[in-house]
């Protein structure tokens, strides 16, 4: 509302005037009324009202010299002069003092509307103009502040511009954002902010109220609407402008982290980050991924697979790799698995192709708890696609086991109970799929093994306890059976060969 002084010497006129129009619905409110000049100065120093409407001829100082007098201090305020017949030509000279208009006594109605009409519509554009000057000259004052180049003087102009306790900022990246003027949309939708764009982020300078620390709902709603994807941090509460410079390089800092903070909304210098969340592990990174693999090609050991993306991540992460070569380096790991799964099953590589595209969407993720959940449904849906063949995935499951085992006491009846088939069936099935008996595989494979551990220059007992056999003697005859010589003359001849070689070389 755009507050008015009525000043006249008739108190008739001043009542009149008063209760003539609805002064609201026009987006006016009258805050004082005054009986003389000197009664009006008064009330003008202590209100400076926006419209003034003031009778021309006055016992002791005229109309025309209050408006004069009021002109000098005030530029910008509008008057509409009251008048008779016999003082309109009088009040016409008060032109040179820029009035809005004069209003002949007794006061038409219609008239004094259009008049105010017209002032209400300079007023806004005038009270548009002002505050755009100053929103200008405090974003100014703030990019300047934000580059550490702001002077003592503009600083204290700045914090009586904006009469703020708490200075905070907000740092967004946003995703897909379609070209929109998210600065100018921010302007317009957020009052009690400095929205401004630096090192090609968008960024808000807001007031810190109280100690939560939430992003504006305004922000929110305006981003959500245009289904813009974004990511945020805020820096900690400063109490003076010249400090908003420190508060930029921590939230540019938290920024560059950001991705490995354990946030879906808003990171903070106390927010938790996947070095906290993920205990550190000991196994290699080569190793986990190698693990990873396996579990998927195994057809999905949903227990293991989640715990062993968030691993892999947080090593990679531990070793330096930047949110986007971690992207790199999962879109290669599961862009290999496709391509193998591909080749062992060439019906469903069309399927296979189309997920390959879907890859390209981790480019876009901007969370590292999205991050892991894209892959780990990535995973789900890839072995849905392999689940057809499901005594493959069987036997998979049965070859990790023995070779993660083969140094205990493992039977098919053991993994039968954790597989979920009658072990006839699965002695069958694995048969059919390795050419195998399962016990002859197993042997095999410890007897793999046992190779190793003799050329390690383990004694042959010791190599027995190692791949699975308590009987060294049984150990013996079996190795002596699928390798075709004892273990000890394995040893003999392998460390003679080496040494041919060098000798040789």
């Amino acid at each position: 509302m755009y507050e008015v002084m009525i000043v006249d010497d008739e108190r008739r006129t001043r009542q009149g005037l008063a209760t003539l129009v609805d002064w609201e619905s026009y987006g006016f409110t009258i805050t004082n009324i005054a009986a003389d000049a000197t009664e009006a100065m008064e009330l003008f120093e202590k209100r400076r009202p926006s419209l003034m409407i003031v009778d021309i001829k006055m016992p002791g100082i005229s109309g025309i010299k209050l408006i004069e007098a009021i002109r000098k201090k005030d530029q910008k305020i509008c008057f509409l002069i009251l008048s008779g017949h016999a003082e309109f030509d009088y009040a016409k000279k008060a032109i040179q003092y820029h009035v809005s208009g004069y209003l002949l006594k007794p006061v038409d109605e219609e008239e004094l509307l259009s008049y105010l009409v017209e002032i209400k519509k300079n007023l806004d554009l005038e009270k548009t103009s002002h505050h755009a000057n100053k929103k200008g000259k405090i974003e100014k004052l703030i990019q300047a502040a934000l580059s550490d180049e702001i002077t003592t003087e503009a600083a204290v102009q700045l914090q009586q511009m904006i009469y703020w306790n708490k200075f905070t900022i907000i740092l967004i990246k946003c995703y897909k954002k379609n070209d929109l003027d998210l600065k100018q949309m921010l302007k317009e939708s957020l009052q009690e902010s400095v929205p401004f764009t630096k090192d090609s982020y968008l960024g808000i300078v807001i007031e810190q109220k109280g100690e939560a620390v939430t992003i504006p709902s305004e922000l929110d709603n305006l981003l959500g609407a245009y289904g813009i994807s974004y990511f945020s941090v805020r820096s900690q509460a400063v109490g003076k402008v010249e400090d908003l410079a420190t508060c930029y390089r921590e939230a540019l800092e938290l920024m560059r982290k950001s991705f490995f903070y354990i946030e879906d909304q808003i990171v903070t210098k106390d927010s938790l980050h996947i070095r906290e969340y993920v205990e550190e592990s000991r196994i290699s990174l080569s190793a986990l991924e190698e693990q990873f693999v396996y579990s998927v090609e195994i057809g999905g050991d949903w227990s293991n697979i989640h715990p062993l993306i968030w691993k892999i991540t947080a090593s990679l992460e531990a070793k330096e790799y930047t949110e986007a070569k971690i992207k790199k380096r999962f879109i290669q790991l599961l862009s290999s698995i496709v391509n193998t799964l591909s080749t062992e099953y060439p019906e469903k590589r069309e399927t296979f192709s189309h997920k390959l595209y879907e890859l390209t969407e981790i480019e876009y993720l901007y969370h590292v708890t999205q991050l892991v959940e894209f892959i780990h449904q990535f995973i789900k849906e890839i072995v849905e696609l392999i689940d057809c063949n499901k005594e493959k995935i069987v036997v998979n499951k049965m070859i990790h086991l023995i070779e993660q085992n083969y140094h205990k006491n493992i039977k098919l009846d053991n993994i039968a109970e954790v597989v979920h088939y009658h072990k006839v069936y699965l002695g069958k099935l694995f048969k059919a799929h390795t050419g195998e008996y399962f016990n002859t595989y197993l042997d095999k494979v410890r007897m793999e093994n046992g190779k190793k551990f003799l050329l390690q220059g383990f004694k042959v007992y010791q190599v027995a306890e190692k791949v699975g056999y308590s009987n060294p003697d049984y150990f013996h005859s079996k190795f002596k059976k699928y390798v075709g010589m004892s273990p000890s003359t394995f040893r003999k001849k392998s460390q003679k060969k080496e040494f041919s070689k060098k000798e040789l070389g």
